[in-house]
């Protein structure tokens, strides 16, 4: 079992707010650059339909990814501001050290984490006004 970290002291908030602020910035820089290609597949003179469709879908998935985490890493710093970086969300206790260390936009210790994974077995995606569910088993149905 992980050890929780010991209460963050102020050099350390340093080092994360640092790696925070650069994974933001890294991310601005993939989301316009997605969102570049996107445009840039719209332009496209004399490629098959079915191929411009393909990349579009491609970019529009990274781009929601991307958005996803940029915003995991601005509510990050919003805790970190707040004073509550490093504490789980759900159950208020300190996240283990190694998790943070290795995924340092967290806001989740790692027993909550999986209890929220099992929890969503079946994720609900819109694609163009119509809900399908993607169950964690592979099926995809319409709702």
């Amino acid at each position: 079992m992980t050890q929780p970290p010991a209460k963050l002291g102020e050099s350390d908030l340093q080092i994360y707010r640092t790696l925070l602020l650069n994974k933001k910035a890294e991310l601005q820089v993939a989301l316009e650059t997605s969102s570049l290609r996107l445009a840039e597949t719209r332009e496209k003179a004399g490629a098959r339909p079915d191929q411009i469709l393909q990349e579009a879908s491609v970019s529009v998935l990274m781009n929601r990814v991307l958005f996803g985490q940029l915003r995991q890493v601005a509510e990050a710093l919003d805790r970190l501001e707040a004073g509550d970086y490093g504490y789980c969300v759900t159950c208020g206790d300190p996240i283990e050290a190694k998790r943070l260390q290795s995924v340092f936009w967290t806001q989740y210790c790692l027993v909550c984490r999986e209890k929220e994974s099992s929890s969503h077995s079946m994720e609900k995606i819109g694609v163009g006004g119509v809900v399908y569910a993607h169950h964690s088993q592979g099926a995809t149905v319409r709702m």
